[in-house]
């Protein structure tokens, strides 16, 4: 079975969204194929990719009701960030939210009938999310292609500090 299977069967079972667990286990560890992050309504946010560079993997950031904002001062609710090796692997952005939360998944690119296609949340994407001695959190991720999951995949921490 697979985790998007499993996370399918989970809500089924589970129709009550306040009662509803956030994750299944795995091999005795919790897998999620999203995480809510509770931040200050001003933010900073740090974003450090871990594992070797993967131009078809990274991650989605979203704001809850606010925004990220670009170097160039464009104000973005959703950052997609690509794990390129072109690209810096850490990237630091300042942040609102009215709500105080954010959103974080994962998100791989696949190959089908000679098309490529940005995918999240399919077959047997997931993650396992730790803390780390900085106080962030570490993702690991498992792209929906992996069989059996493949949480060492893409791996990246994320640390949020108040910008009051």
């Amino acid at each position: 079975m697979s985790i998007q299977s499993a996370m399918i069967d989970m809500v089924k079972s589970h129709p009550d969204k306040a009662t509803r667990p956030d994750h299944i286990i795995l091999n005795g560890r919790k897998i999620r194929t999203g995480y809510w992050i509770d931040v200050p309504h001003k933010f900073q946010i740090v974003l450090n990719f871990l594992s070797e560079p993967d131009a078809d993997q990274g991650t989605d950031i979203k704001v809850d009701d606010g925004y990220l904002e670009l170097a160039s001062g464009e104000q973005v609710p959703l950052l997609r960030t690509w794990h390129s090796p072109e690209y810096e692997s850490t990237v630091e952005y300042n942040g609102y939210s009215k709500t105080g939360r954010l959103f974080v998944c994962n998100v791989y690119k696949e190959e089908r009938a000679g098309r490529i296609f940005e995918e999240k949340w399919t077959r047997n994407a997931g993650m396992i999310i730790e803390s780390s001695d900085e106080g962030g959190m570490i993702f690991r991720c498992s792209s929906g292609d992996k069989t059996p999951p493949d949480f060492d995949s893409i791996v990246f921490a994320v640390k949020i500090s108040n910008r009051a």
